[in-house]
């Protein structure tokens, strides 16, 4: 494993790079128990899967010219306000259907209903009352300026390992973000680079399965300025060095492995809890990780190659181990 510096963070150390080539070693570079992870309190750290290294840290509704929330708006995102009236239409038409059909909804009230209706101007996007909303929506493919994390190493893992598994392009590398969310209180009482958002997991039953939670880097003004699409390491860099924060160790790791031996991991994970059941945990999630446990036992996968690895180790171990007679009759 080679675990290299971000030069260009030196000596502020905002990340730390890991390059892993083993699904092992993988798994154990995210263990919290590590010396990589310092901290005085547990759960401390929260982690991102991408299926391929080269994505940055932006929120879908600001991804590729906010190519994701065009598809639900009617008019064009060229400046700030747009593209929060875009957002909050989304919102307004999730919190509509939803309903409809009788789904429940966090922190639902007459207030947030009449405000989402009556569209009244703004002057700070997102507000506060919405952020519940938007973490739910944001869960089930909404895009939104929220970031996806889990609490949980492998979790997070399983969701870069599974893409890429999927994905016929098998060059690069998929990884794991880990962030150091205790950082935050060592700003002090200076304006906090980001805020991390939770949502209600009571009625979320895959919520609360990938302990999921989600950071929002800022509020913006609802004016004529250019979308700001600034990557969530980026903007986080930049608060960095403003404040001068130091502490024991970086804000990021980056955990990387070869896209080839997705599927490896994937099948590790499986070993460790961490399956498609255990993160959907509904009748779905079960038939689905049916299929991917027959998907690793065809074309020599990772399945076929335990099985045949551990009936080698124990013909030779029971060989070694037994004595057989050289003649039938002894």
């Amino acid at each position: 494993m080679e675990d290299t510096q971000d030069s260009s963070a030196d000596p502020e150390q905002v990340v730390r790079i890991q390059h892993c080539e083993t699904p092992s070693e993988f798994i154990a570079a995210l263990s919290p128990r590590g010396d990589a992870y310092r901290s005085m309190l547990p759960r401390a750290w929260v982690f991102r899967g991408h299926a391929n290294d080269t994505y940055s840290l932006t929120p879908a509704a600001l991804r590729h010219e906010s190519k994701a929330l065009a598809e639900f708006a009617f008019h064009p995102l060229r400046n700030n306000r747009e593209q929060a009236e875009a957002e909050r239409e989304v919102l307004t038409d999730f919190l509509k259907i939803s309903d409809s059909i009788g789904l429940h909804l966090p922190e639902d009230t007459q207030t947030l209903r009449r405000w989402l209706e009556n569209r009244p101007k703004m002057k700070v996007w997102p507000p506060n009352e919405l952020l519940s909303l938007m973490a739910l929506a944001q869960h089930h493919g909404i895009p939104t300026r929220l970031l996806d994390w889990s609490r949980h190493p492998l979790k997070a893992a399983w969701f870069a390992a599974n893409e890429a598994a999927q994905s016929t392009d098998k060059t690069a590398r998929l990884s794991v973000w880990a962030l150091s969310v205790e950082m935050l209180d060592m700003i002090g009482d200076e304006p906090k680079p980001f805020t991390v958002i939770t949502a209600p997991s009571a009625t979320n039953s895959n919520l609360r399965a990938q302990e999921g939670l989600f950071t929002l880097t800022k509020h913006i003004a609802v004016d004529e300025s250019p979308v700001d699409r600034t990557p969530f390491d980026e903007l986080l860099r930049t608060a960095f060095q403003k404040y001068r924060v130091t502490g024991p160790s970086p804000w990021f790791h980056r955990i990387t492995l070869p896209r080839a031996i997705a599927e490896d991991l994937e099948f590790d994970l499986a070993l460790e809890g961490v399956t498609r059941a255990t993160l959907f945990p509904d009748f779905y999630g079960v038939v689905q990780s049916m299929r991917d446990f027959i998907r690793w036992g065809e074309n020599n996968g990772p399945r076929t190659r335990r099985i045949e690895k551990h009936i080698d180790t124990f013909f030779f171990s029971h060989r070694s181990t037994v004595r057989f007679p050289l003649n039938p009759e002894d």
